[in-house]
């Protein structure tokens, strides 16, 4: 039993007695906490890194934020699951700041930065990891190694099992026992069945029992519900022994939540104690208004079933068509669409240009609405010279511009080779004078 002691040690402290907001007033006392699904990369100087997505991506998306939370692991929300990273990189925040300046904005559950998109996000000599391993002995199920605290995830013996088991709280307990004896909601059924494909679809409809042929379907769910406790545990040894603590008080405009704003407020720093900072900001405008364009070039609109967009239709120019016409209610296509009849090349940034005009009209408002308050000398002058305010986000958005052009053009270079260009072209300029039409009806107000 020995060597659960440290497993069980943290399970005993993990609610510390003593103000979490008083702790939160002091910056020394923060931890920047990334989960994610990857472990840091290291560039060419030796050095560790968290990339941007853009960097990820090779710049097929260009969101150019990387994101954390304070002393705490990121939970599940309808936006995403993060219950399921198995990486976890904690970091002293005054570190990070001094490798990497200043964060975009602070929030206790969403401080994000905007790096270099060369660079990303460089961790610091004090940087630590937490994340699983499949060598840990039978009985062991967190150890301390170096600048890592690793886990056990899987394969638990029945002891430990029990250990976990007692340990969980009420309501992992139940979706655990949920689990086990097979009483699943109809969510739970609907998403797994959706998820097994056409053949997994015809073995579930001819189960004899369906509640075993279900258990037998969710037992690595079963098993994540154990090994994601672990996980906390194990990040719960990594901060204490890092000489921090971690925070329990996360909910949308606590108390800590509350401290916390203030003390970045007080830094100069952009910051809110609600959960949707980033929501709000041009770089999430940006990243909606990208979704809509990589839904037509790209992968085509999940709510019409599409497997692919425009570029991946081919040369099938009627169906190209028809998915044009189709396509051309959502926002950012019509630039696209235009580009398309006349013949022109496209300009992305245009999609992107009147984002970036009315996010400065907003900001210039706020600058006025906020004088005299705390957010007084925050707010930036305004975005409309993107190179200048957020130079890092302007990069991002030229290299992804710059590929995505490149890609459509070479798609529109060898559709129009095609003996059906001339019919297709027809189509596409009489879907951009309907949409003329309705912009000039709309403005009119009839």
């Amino acid at each position: 039993m020995t060597k659960m002691n440290l497993f069980l040690e943290a399970t005993e402290r993990m609610r510390a007695s003593g103000s979490e907001a008083d702790q939160a007033a002091d910056m020394n006392n923060w931890f920047l906490v990334h989960a994610t699904k990857y472990l840091p990369r290291r560039n060419k100087n030796g050095d560790w890194f968290i990339p941007t997505t853009a960097m990820a991506t090779d710049f097929d998306v260009p969101r150019s934020t990387v994101h954390f939370t304070l002393n705490h692991i990121v939970t599940g929300h309808m936006y995403g699951n993060w219950d399921e990273q198995p990486y976890i990189v904690v970091m002293p925040y005054m570190d990070v700041v001094a490798k990497n300046g200043k964060p975009a904005e602070i929030a206790l559950v969403d401080t994000w930065f905007s790096p270099n998109p060369d660079a990303g996000i460089v961790l610091p000599q004090g940087a630590r990891i937490v994340r699983p391993v499949k060598d840990l002995p039978d009985g062991q199920l967190v150890a301390v190694r170096g600048n890592e605290v690793v886990y056990k995830s899987i394969d638990f013996t029945d002891e430990e099992e029990r250990l976990i088991l007692s340990k969980l709280d009420a309501g992992k307990r139940a979706r655990y026992d949920s689990l086990s004896n097979g009483d699943f909601t109809d969510m739970d059924i609907k998403i797994a069945v959706n998820n097994m494909g056409a053949v997994g679809k015809k073995l579930y409809e001819g189960a004899k029992d369906k509640k075993a042929f279900l258990r037998g379907l969710f037992a690595n769910d079963r098993e994540a519900v154990l090994g994601q406790f672990v996980r906390d545990i194990a990040f719960e040894v990594c901060i204490r022994d890092m000489g921090g603590r971690v925070w329990h008080d996360v909910w949308d405009g606590s108390e800590l939540a509350e401290a916390v704003q203030n003390v970045a407020l007080g830094q100069k720093i952009d910051a809110t104690a609600a959960n949707k900072g980033h929501s709000s900001s041009l770089e999430a405008e940006i990243e909606h208004m990208w979704f809509y364009i990589d839904s037509f070039l790209v992968h085509g609109f999940w709510m019409h079933d599409d497997k692919v967009g425009l570029l991946g239709i081919g040369d099938d120019l009627k169906s190209a068509l028809e998915f044009i016409q189709r396509g051309k209610i959502y926002p950012g296509v019509g630039v696209i669409i235009q580009a398309l009849a006349s013949e022109k090349p496209i300009d992305f940034m245009a999609v992107f240009k009147p984002l970036i005009h009315d996010y400065d009209d907003m900001l210039k408002s706020a600058a006025i609405r906020t004088k005299g308050t705390p957010y007084e000398g925050i707010l930036p002058p305004g975005c409309e010279n993107l190179a200048q305010v957020k130079p890092n986000l302007d990069i991002t958005l030229k290299r992804w511009c710059a590929k995505t052009t490149e890609r459509f053009e070479k798609w529109r270079s060898q559709v129009k080779q095609l003996p059906e260009y001339p019919e297709f072209i027809a189509g596409v300029r009489a879907v951009a004078n309907e949409m003329a039409v309705q912009n000039v009806m709309g403005r009119s107000g009839r």
